[in-house]
């Protein structure tokens, strides 16, 4: 069950009144010790040498004989009565591997049935094994089908022989892709009757029919969990007697080359596949990504999911796939970041078989139409969430009922911008089967103060310098309510001549004619500008006194932030957006049908707009509204194990190993929320070969150079967290490197305690000579036990037995901090951190476990590189300064932790031997 197995089938093997290989079974069944569920499957087929179902050369014949029937009965019986047998709704699960071979099989087993429910009191539920043309349960009476791969889901799938180097050149046996047979397995429509998936980890008979047997080639562990998820997600939606049941073909059919049992070559990986299927844990916390739009038209959701790309590729390292519906103008812009793929352009076959082989676990949906296809996917083993942005009237619009259905019954989560979003979708999609999450996007502009472009744009559209301008933003159709906007213009052209309505975006061409026949003639309408669709949408945030949003129905949209973000007030109509609470702080919420109020409101918004206003709703937009934030809790949806973590590289001269440094962070297999790298006013060209490296990448980094020295590394180290947003911390120094998987492996060691977790390091030289392996030959010296596997502990207990006398964590770089934890500890410590020039990291170390219920966490394989110099501070040190230094630590752990006697004569050798080896007298 630890695997994940809940319960054995067994073959159960009656030939006309006598039993074979019964024992097994009945040792199963009649355990006292073993408590997991069975039930038995009867292999009703002629006992053949080749094991094939063919008649060739029969071992022991298989007759149905009446008189055989009752014993037959009996015998099955004694199993079904096991309080561990298998019951669906309260019926024992009974399953017939071939119903054709049986005389008369719908009268017989309408016969077996009524003398089963005579003993038991209850019809057992009898299914078939699909296989050898038999399909469909009905024919036979039979209450529903298993399915028992490669029967059926493998006819006619096309051999991949010729792809292959076979190298038996008498070799005439039958090979198909695994991944064929998964794409053919979860791409089928549920039949008319119940059916249970059954999944296969290998095929491979050849052993039974050497030379000429059936393959499946290219299994692996991942590929199997996503078939095993997908047939899950298949057993959820299609269940039997509300049981959702799921087969796997089989533990130990060793002949057949299917079995999870454990082998030389992947030892437990398939049943650790297995485990992750069933309790819906990820193959590990990957960066690979699925995104999926209806279409690359230049329209708002098109656009998030554009910079959802941007984001996730090139700030947090992912490997991001796109798929889209349709193409579209956009195309180009979304090929530029990551692979796209489109589904009317490429076929669904081509674009399904990347998504089957990807070894996605993950993947996001953007609106309601990609809901067609959240099915397809999550059936292949992939975690969906998926984004709502449309309200009822254009769901209904665009007959979107059936694909919302499937995004509520089929996603594992459902984020909304909006309540009033979310109570719009659930009447016409139904209850959400998975989570459901209110998560506004934010916004994924980063829209600049701009003074200048309050005058340019006037000067721009041939406006006195002193003209107010009402903006809106978006494509001008009636869903936007351009034609409000028009109309709330007219309003003001007598009455407030100065005030001018400025639309930017493309017209929809069914207002394009209505527009020019109502207004361009009308000589009072000289303060209606319509611009057109332009990249520089920024200056005109800037340049407008106000942001006036017409949409008869628009779900959450981030022009709204955008104008909030450079101290605009807004006016939106009533309960059109799900924007009502933000924008009743930061300016008007307007009733559409009375535009004479609402122009009352605009003035009102315009002429008392402050200074004071305008930075509260820069600041709001700043604290709640960061997209980068927004893409990352998404992925937290998906995989809650998932940790924020923000990486800080301090370089000072570092020109030689920064660049290596930099591509080491890239290079992790953990996806990283931000990476913020800091010069220290380096003399050398450090910051030359960082730009280079950070423009070859494509990585979004933030740059921070001190314009005068710090003079201080912890000076750094705070710069560093104060510019951080990450739960967790890594201080990745400018010289060293890391393996791949050290955020991996050091975040996956971390509990709700943790304060802190290290990995042993390797150690090469100034050149890139390799030192040593690992520092083990050290901590053997503080404790020869300790330090030879991972380990978690209690603060104090570590400090008593490793961290009190000598300082085992060699290197900063090693480390992976709670953000939290180290901050309190450098502003506990204040300037005490500053006067050390040796022991201020075990110092800050110390601070951080002496807190009630710290942890710390150690991974003992060597993932951090430390980089040893010759002229490092520790060599250029005075000797008495630093044994000083080493004193003043271990009065700090006396005084303040309780340590066991035997630490204090450990603390006394440690200085002796320091004495000695720096040639100093105890006196002194």
């Amino acid at each position: 069950q630890e695997a994940g197995i809940e319960a054995f089938c067994f073959y159960y093997y009656w030939f006309n009144g006598k039993r074979l290989m019964d024992k097994p079974l009945d040792l199963f069944a009649e355990s006292g010790r073993i408590d997991q569920p069975f039930c038995i499957m009867w292999a009703n087929e002629n006992w053949t040498r080749t094991w094939d179902g063919m008649d060739k050369e029969v071992l022991i014949q298989q007759d149905y004989s009446e008189e055989d029937e009752d014993a037959f009965i009996a015998d099955t019986l004694k199993y079904f009565e096991n309080e561990r047998y298998i019951r669906v709704d309260g019926k024992p699960l009974f399953i017939l591997y071939r119903p054709g071979l049986v005389p008369e099989a719908a009268e017989t087993i309408a016969r077996w049935r009524s003398k089963w429910a005579a003993a038991l009191g209850v019809e057992p539920r009898i299914l078939m094994v699909q296989g050898f043309g038999d399909t469909d349960p009905q024919e036979y009476g039979l209450d529903g089908a298993v399915e028992f791969p490669p029967h059926k889901i493998c006819t006619d799938l096309p051999a991949v022989n010729g792809e292959l180097k076979v190298l038996d050149k008498n070799y005439s046996g039958h090979v198909v892709s695994y991944d064929d047979v998964i794409n053919r397995s979860l791409g089928e429509e549920p039949p008319a009757f119940p059916l249970v998936k059954t999944v296969v980890p290998h095929w491979d008979n050849d052993a039974r029919r050497e030379g000429r047997g059936f393959t499946m080639f290219g299994s692996t562990p991942d590929k199997y969990r996503q078939w095993l998820s997908g047939a899950i997600d298949f057993a959820k939606e299609n269940p039997l007697d509300g049981e959702s049941l799921v087969f796997i073909n089989a533990w130990n059919e060793w002949a057949e080359g299917t079995y999870l049992e454990p082998d030389v070559h992947y030892g437990h990986a398939y049943l650790n596949a297995t485990r992750k299927a069933v309790y819906g844990l990820q193959a590990q916390t990957g960066k690979k990504l699925l995104l999926v739009g209806h279409d690359a038209y230049p329209h708002g959701a098109q656009m998030l999911l554009l910079n959802m790309a941007e984001i996730y590729k090139n700030q947090f390292g992912m490997d991001v796939t796109i798929v889209l519906l349709r193409g579209g103008p956009l195309l180009p812009k979304y090929e530029a970041i990551a692979d796209v793929h489109v589904l009317d352009r490429d076929g669904e076959k081509a674009v399904f078989d990347v998504i089957g082989e990807g070894g996605f676990s993950q993947a996001i949906t953007n609106t309601s139409v990609s809901g067609r296809v959240v099915k397809a996917i999550r059936r292949r083993g992939i975690r969906v969430l998926s984004l709502i942005h449309e309200l009822p009237k254009l769901i209904k619009e665009y007959q979107l009922e059936e694909s919302v259905a499937d995004i509520a019954s089929a996603s594992d989560v459902v984020v909304f911008p909006s309540e009033f979003v979310e109570n719009g979708f659930v009447p016409i999609a139904g209850d959400i089967q998975g989570r459901s999450v209110i998560r506004p996007q934010g916004s994924y502009k980063t829209i600049d103060a701009d003074p200048e472009a309050y005058h340019a744009v006037r000067e721009e559209l041939g406006l006195d310098s002193d003209a107010k301008i009402v903006l809106n933003v978006g494509f001008a159709d009636l869903r936007k309510g351009f034609d409000l906007f028009c109309h709330t213009a007219s309003l003001f052209a007598s009455t407030h001549p100065d005030y001018h309505f400025v639309w930017v975006g493309g017209l929809a061409q069914e207002m394009e004619h209505w527009v020019y026949a109502d207004y361009a003639s009308n000589a009072q309408m000289h303060n209606l500008h319509c611009v057109g669709y332009t990249d520089d949408v920024a200056r005109y945030f800037n340049g407008c006194d106000l942001f006036y949003l017409t949409s008869r129905e628009d779900p959450y949209p981030t022009v709204v932030l955008e104008a909030m973000a450079v101290g605009k007030p807004v006016c939106i109509f009533a309960g059109t957006t799900g924007l009502d609470q933000v924008v009743s702080a930061h300016g008007a919420i307007v009733d559409r049908s009375d535009l004479s109020s609402v122009a009352t409101s605009i003035v009102a918004q315009v002429e008392e707009n402050t200074a004071e206003a305008a930075e509260e709703r820069r600041d709001y937009v700043a604290a709640n509204c960061r997209f980068d934030d927004y893409c990352f809790e998404l992925l937290q949806m998906l995989d809650p194990s998932l940790k924020k973590v923000s990486v800080v590289v301090p370089n000072y001269k570092y020109e030689r190993y920064i660049a290596s440094r930099i591509q080491s962070v890239f290079g992790q297999e953990y996806p990283i929320f931000e990476t913020v790298v800091l010069d220290d006013c380096s003399p050398d060209k450090s910051v030359e070969v960082i730009k280079q490296t950070l423009t070859a990448s494509g990585r979004i980094v933030e740059l921070y150079c001190n314009e005068k020295n710090s003079g201080n590394t912890f000076v750094q180290w705070k710069k560093g967290l104060s510019l951080c947003r990450g739960d967790y911390v890594w201080i990745a120094e400018a010289d060293d490197l890391a393996a791949p998987d050290f955020l991996s492996a050091s975040l996956a060691n971390f509990g709700a305690d943790t304060v802190l977790s290290f990995s042993d390091s390797a150690q090469i030289g100034t050149h890139n000579e390799r030192l040593a392996e690992s520092y083990n030959y050290y901590y053997q010296v503080i404790d020869k036990a300790l330090f030879q596997s991972d380990f978690d502990l209690a603060g104090g207990e570590f400090v008593a037995r490793a961290l009190s006398v000598r300082n085992p964590i060699m290197n900063v770089s090693s480390v992976v901090w709670s953000r939290k934890a180290l901050q309190e500890a450098l502003e506990r410590i204040g300037d005490e951190v500053v006067s050390y020039r040796l022991v201020g990291d075990w110092r800050l170390y110390a601070e951080v476990l002496a807190q009630p219920d710290a942890h710390i966490s150690y991974v003992a394989k060597p993932l951090n590189v430390h980089r040893r110099h010759a002229t490092s501070v520790t060599h250029s040190m005075d000797h008495m300064a630093h044994l000083q230094e080493i004193v003043a630590m271990h009065s700090y752990f006396q005084a303040n932790f309780d340590l066991p006697e035997a630490v204090s004569r450990n603390m006394q050798a440690y200085i002796s031997e320091l004495e000695a080896q720096f040639g100093l007298s105890s006196a002194a």
